[in-house]
């Protein structure tokens, strides 16, 4: 009894630390990005298939938070490329709930979807 005990208590603690991590990773963000951060600037809320709002301008070095609270399905950040080939600006991962944050530092026009929903678009405009 003692054997399987003491098996269940390390398969807890190591089940407990694998969601730890696997939390850590989600909120997870490029080197510009700031992951679960406070929202303190604009925030963006992810929910009924959809950006809201979907449009938004900031100035540049703000810090904009997207909040996923869309009943359990998952959704993402992701930048609008030339091609698959280019590196992605904003790339969130597919979260189902949380928040991702990034810090966009120069001005223009940041257009983003979701991989998983395409037609779930938004736009980032940072004054100049």
């Amino acid at each position: 009894m003692g054997a399987v005990s003491t098996r269940v208590k390390t398969f807890a603690a190591a089940a407990a630390a694998a969601g730890l991590l696997t939390g850590i990773g989600a909120c997870a963000s490029s080197s510009d990005g700031a992951a679960g951060a406070e929202a303190d600037g604009p925030t963006v809320l992810v929910q009924d298939q959809r950006y809201t709002p979907a449009e938004i301008t900031i100035e540049p070095g703000e810090t904009v938070t997207w909040i996923f609270d869309d009943a359990g399905t998952a959704h993402d950040v992701t930048s609008v490329t030339e091609s698959k080939k280019d590196p992605k600006l904003l790339d969130s991962g597919l979260l189902m709930t949380g928040e991702w944050s990034f810090t966009f530092d120069e001005p223009g026009v940041y257009e983003y979807f979701c991989d998983a929903h395409p037609e779930m678009e938004g736009t980032v405009t940072v004054t100049e």
